[in-house]
């Protein structure tokens, strides 16, 4: 599946210029992770503008880490526009693979995972986690998030793969069912994201296994819709 985190390196290079027109706005959950000092890494950042709240109002410097350099040429316009020298020396763009972070070992105060998990196929995750135990320091915490299984953009990609699996029933499994392709328009031209829709279950069960211990888990609805859109974990060191 190397090359499916290679497609998607690809995929956000192409749709990073219009990108931050559309997800400008921070996920509020973030203000959740209880870290107001050190060093916060926000990987599968896109254009950081949830590192970039973070550091706004509290003492913390931010790593913007993501796969796609356009991304983070995006992230660089988006902090230069604070127009504020601090914030430029309290912010490093690193291009890195959350699979193998740049980043020395128990140095993070924090990280952020916000709708980047579930880029990652299920063979990686706990490559994932395990990297996100080695940079983290002592009692350092982590915020997560996941698509819920009724998000808006799930439902209806399973919708269609659920119909594609009637006509062949004998290609159903579980693991790849939950792998789903959506759609970004850019330009006239359709680009398809790889997601994997991960059960919350299933991923406390790993962080668990790798030493991490869970002190919340939760709903985030931006939309409020009535059912969930995200399922979000913090869990600390």
């Amino acid at each position: 599946m190397v090359f499916v985190i290679e497609e998607i390196m690809h995929v956000y290079d192409e749709i990073a210029a219009g990108y931050l027109n559309v997800r400008s706005r921070f996920w509020d959950v973030i203000m959740e992770l209880d870290v107001h000092h050190g060093w916060v890494g926000d990987i599968g950042c896109g254009p950081c503008h949830n590192g970039l709240r973070l550091a706004m109002d509290r003492r913390i410097s931010v790593l913007c880490v993501d796969l796609s350099f356009n991304m983070l040429r995006q992230s660089r316009m988006l902090f230069s526009k604070m127009r504020s020298e601090e914030l430029d020396i309290r912010s490093h763009m690193i291009q890195g693979d959350m699979r193998f972070l740049p980043i020395r070992s128990s140095s993070l105060s924090a990280l952020l995972y916000i709708a980047s998990i579930n880029h990652i196929p299920p063979e990686y995750l706990n490559q994932v986690f395990k990297e996100c135990y080695r940079v983290l320091k002592p009692s350092g915490k982590a915020l997560i998030t996941l698509w819920a299984l009724t998000h808006p953009s799930v439902v209806k990609a399973l919708l269609c793969k659920a119909f594609k699996v009637l006509l062949k029933p004998s290609e159903l499994k579980l693991r790849s069912f939950l792998d789903i392709y959506v759609p970004w328009r850019r330009r006239e031209k359709t680009y398809y994201r790889y997601y994997h829709i991960y059960r919350r279950k299933e991923v406390v069960s790993t962080l668990s296994k790798l030493g991490f211990k869970v002190i919340k888990v939760g709903v985030y609805n931006p939309h409020r819709r009535l059912f969930p859109e995200n399922h979000y974990i913090i869990l600390i060191k």
